[in-house]
């Protein structure tokens, strides 16, 4: 809803405009907002303490679409700092080696919204606030490269599928921004279908 409103702005009629935010306020922000003021008692938010992947793919969610349409900059500051302080938990879900215990399938979802969540903060704040900061991070992104048995034969570990593979955009742009010297993903080709939001991967 928050993309839609970004890309269309004025050609949205505004009466629809103010009941989307409305929505997004009632069901996204306010939950957020309030799971930062009780410390989470009532549990508005979960995800927030979560240490898996749905940890990032929900801060990512929400960070973005605040960051999309909301106008107040004190607003967006504090869903940053959110973003920021509470995706520590996201990370404290793998080893400090990188190990995912949940596997490659379960690491390409997690970390493309990590990706996602990083790029779209440190674009926000001209790179003032960067959470690849951690150098636990680095480590992550070796997690794929350490966990090939042979010739792209990777073990098939928690519920993932039989025959896991390393997502190409999610690896690339941790090879690109560490300098990994992974050379087997120093490019990343697009698929013909994908989310919008992977378009980042395309124009580095």
């Amino acid at each position: 809803i928050a993309q839609t409103l970004y890309l269309l702005g004025d050609k949205i009629k505004p009466q629809m405009r103010k009941k989307a935010m409305q929505v997004l306020y009632q069901r996204v922000f306010n939950p957020a907002l309030q799971a930062i003021k009780t410390n989470n008692q009532n549990k508005e938010f979960k995800s927030l303490l979560d240490m898996g992947n749905h940890n990032s793919v929900t801060l990512s969610g929400v960070t973005n679409a605040a960051l999309s349409v909301i106008k107040s900059r004190e607003e967006r500051a504090t869903f940053i700092a959110i973003a920021e302080r509470y995706s520590k938990n996201g990370l404290a879900g793998f080893s400090n080696d990188g190990y995912c215990s949940e596997g490659v399938a379960y690491y390409n979802y997690g970390m493309s919204y990590y990706n996602l969540l990083r790029e779209t903060i440190w674009q926000a704040t001209s790179g003032k606030v960067d959470i690849f900061n951690d150098p636990k991070v680095k480590n992550i992104g070796l997690f794929i490269p350490k966990m090939e048995i042979i010739n792209g034969v990777y073990p098939a570990i928690g519920d993932c599928s039989a025959i896991p593979k390393p997502s190409g955009p999610v690896v690339y742009y941790l090879n690109r921004n560490f300098n990994l010297g992974l050379t087997e993903f120093d490019s990343v080709t697009a698929p013909a279908k994908q989310p919008l939001t992977n378009l980042m991967y395309f124009f580095p």
